[in-house]
């Protein structure tokens, strides 16, 4: 690559940054303002751990995702990184992870039905050298592990050994970019109430995460027969199943069988999740905003 393109793809690159800086702005003061009590929190805790609200990490990785892209705003460390939150289940909603904070021995796993952390992929140049090298962390408020947690070490750490576990304790991943997360996880907190109306936890401080228009592809009831028919009380939708059921038949793909010669991300009929078929990780993108399923090698690839 010559000076010259080098300095028409440094121009169109910081194009493509100042139009997606000025498409963020407005999307999170509007979530600001339609969320203020769990938004406002997130920008007053005085460190990202802080955030952390034992057994809601939903909330607390909506929090810091939030905290993140706001801060990206103003500080240039932040400017070339993108976020994602990351779901970990399987349709046995029981996946081991170890140095879990929910454990008092930190080399014995929790069984969690679903856990969320975040990730954050960027490059990074060292000191002294030009080149840069891209460099992915993740964010894990329920760990023992530093948060952040350099990809790799997390992923060796916390799933150790998996390839020798029972087949049914698998972990897949729900991968889901951080904005759109923002803009469409909806929770009333009703799965962590017990029958009898006490709390199986106890809730944040701070209102629920709650959005006024659900997902337009968001249908009553989606291909893993998870229900969404019912509001909210408050006129929006909880999402939160959407996000954190991985049913057997998004592992399996058997949901587009019809498209297999065909390789690559497929939507399913509501498009609840883009499905990966045939094909290796890679950084394609979906426009569906329950995000895509991986495997644990599939996402080594996807943020090494």
């Amino acid at each position: 690559m010559n000076h010259q393109q080098e300095l028409d793809a440094g121009l169109k690159n910081a194009e493509s940054d100042e139009s997606r800086e000025g498409t963020m702005k407005p999307i999170l003061e509007n979530l600001l303002k339609s969320n203020p009590s769990a938004a406002q929190s997130a920008l007053d805790a005085p460190t990202d751990v802080s955030l952390r609200v034992p057994c809601y990490c939903e909330e607390n990785v909506w929090r810091l995702a939030f905290r993140k892209l706001y801060q990206q705003q103003y500080d240039t460390a932040l400017s070339n990184l993108q976020f994602f939150v990351v779901f970990v289940s399987n349709p046995k909603a029981c996946v081991p992870m170890f140095h879990q904070l929910a454990s008092t021995n930190r080399n014995k796993p929790i069984f969690w039905d679903y856990h969320v952390i975040l990730v954050s992929t960027g490059t990074v140049r060292n000191d002294g050298d030009d080149t840069a090298r891209p460099s992915s962390l993740v964010w894990d408020m329920d760990s023992h592990l530093s948060c952040p947690c350099p990809f790799q070490e997390y992923i060796d750490a916390v799933f150790w050994d998996y390839h020798k576990w029972p087949h049914e304790y698998t972990p897949h991943f729900r991968v889901v970019d951080a904005m759109s997360f923002l803009r469409h996880f909806s929770s009333d907190r009703s799965h962590m109430l017990q029958s009898d109306g006490t709390w199986n936890a106890t809730p944040p401080p701070y209102d629920c995460i709650l959005q006024q228009q659900p997902p337009l592809e968001l249908s009553a009831t989606t291909a893993n027969g998870v229900n969404q028919s019912s509001n909210d009380g408050n006129g929006g939708r909880n999402t939160l199943l959407q996000y954190m059921t991985i049913s057997k038949e998004e592992v399996t793909g058997s949901t587009v069988l019809s498209n297999v010669e065909k390789g690559g991300i497929f939507c399913n009929q509501n498009e609840r999740v883009a499905v990966r078929v045939g094909e290796s990780a890679t950084d394609q993108s979906s426009t569906c905003t329950f995000g895509e399923i991986y495997t644990l090698p599939q996402l080594r690839e996807r943020f090494q």
